[in-house]
């Protein structure tokens, strides 16, 4: 599934916990996360704060 239909799969509510963590991961590491909504940056910021995604030794971001 690409970027687009993930975003949108999570806009509907039809990602799972792991699949949204996933792709929380992979806006951040391709950085798309800068041009989208504030919802996106919050939800970025929710998962980091509940230690579900965090950053490796070398400044990628992981799902923990």
């Amino acid at each position: 599934m690409d970027t687009l239909s993930k975003m949108m799969a999570f806009e509907e509510g039809g990602l799972s916990e792991d699949e949204i963590v996933k792709f929380f991961v992979e806006i951040l590491n391709n950085g798309v996360i800068n041009s989208l909504q504030g919802t996106y940056g919050r939800t970025a910021r929710y998962l980091m704060d509940c230690g579900l995604i965090a950053r490796n030794e070398q400044g990628v971001w992981i799902a923990v």
